[in-house]
């Protein structure tokens, strides 16, 4: 397998990786419903929460993940340039 194919895979992984973390993290999976009742009228809570207990909510969630997707696109990118001006003379050849 070529260098340059190798690095983007290795970025792809890495990209996975980081978007279950994140899913992991962030993802609204929990929906916690709180009621109180007072003199004055009846309270309710309503509080989305990730599989670890974190407050979360779906645009939280969906912006992490593109952020994580982005620098995940950017990395295997700048992995994809040349490095050095002596690796395009080598390429020139």
């Amino acid at each position: 397998m070529p260098d340059h194919l190798r690095r983007h895979g290795a970025w792809l992984w890495l990209g996975v990786a980081a978007v279950v973390a994140v899913a992991i993290v962030w993802a609204p999976v929990v929906t916690v419903v709180s009621y109180g009742d007072a003199p004055s009228g009846s309270v309710t809570l309503t509080e989305m929460r990730s599989a670890i207990g974190l407050p979360t909510s779906l645009a939280l969630w969906l912006a992490v993940t593109a952020v994580a997707v982005a620098a995940t696109v950017v990395a295997a990118w700048m992995a994809s340039l040349p490095r050095t001006r002596r690796s395009l003379r080598r390429r020139a050849r």
